[in-house]
């Protein structure tokens, strides 16, 4: 309230414990809303297959894309999170789980172009620094604009059954869009070496 000199304590949208929640980014609407787009192990998985057949415990890259929002800049939160739908692809009937699951995450800024919202995020086969992947984006056409939450609508791009691939290698994690001066969105990604 005082333009950064000193902070307020923190305010946890979820709990400390299980399930797991995790890589959380914020979008502020015209009209002054605030969402928080993050991970969701909402079934409390513990583990899941990894190399080998030797279970990974490691659950913060699994489950749903969730949001909540705030009306009043931070003080409070909705009281309960809402799911975003993730179009299933290959990746994910390729995934450890056979599809049972979402394995994916989310780092990358929201980006508001020309009244739409694109959230980028990266789809994994697994939970390693070698699993394949490939980025994604879940689009809305009304968020900036829609107050009932269930009302928002969602789509997850590209079309088809692929997200975007590096080149060369099987990394395309931590995306990143920006909107060029003509309206082209350009987006950046990691890959592995």
């Amino acid at each position: 309230l005082d333009q950064g000199k000193s902070w307020s304590p923190p305010l946890a949208l979820e709990p400390e414990t299980p399930p797991e929640s995790a890589y959380s980014t914020l979008l502020k609407t015209p009209a002054g809303r605030v969402y928080a787009f993050y991970n969701h192990n909402t079934a409390s998985v513990r583990e899941i297959p990894g190399p080998g057949g030797k279970p990974v415990k490691r659950v913060d890259c699994l489950g749903h894309f969730v949001f909540r929002y705030t009306d009043d800049h931070g003080k409070t939160w909705s009281s309960r999170r809402y799911e975003i739908p993730m179009r299933e692809t290959q990746i994910d009937r390729d995934n450890v789980t056979q599809g049972k699951l979402r394995i994916f995450w989310h780092v990358g800024r929201p980006l508001a172009q020309r009244g739409a919202v694109y959230l980028p995020f990266s789809k994994m086969v697994g939970i390693s620094n070698l699993s394949r992947s490939e980025s994604y984006f879940l689009r809305s056409d009304n968020l900036l604009t829609e107050r009932d939450p269930e009302q928002i609508r969602w789509t997850t791009q590209p079309d088809g059954e692929a997200g975007l691939r590096a080149p060369a290698g099987i990394i395309a994690e931590e995306p990143s869009l920006v909107a060029l001066s003509h309206g082209t969105l350009c987006c950046i990604y990691r890959k592995a070496a």
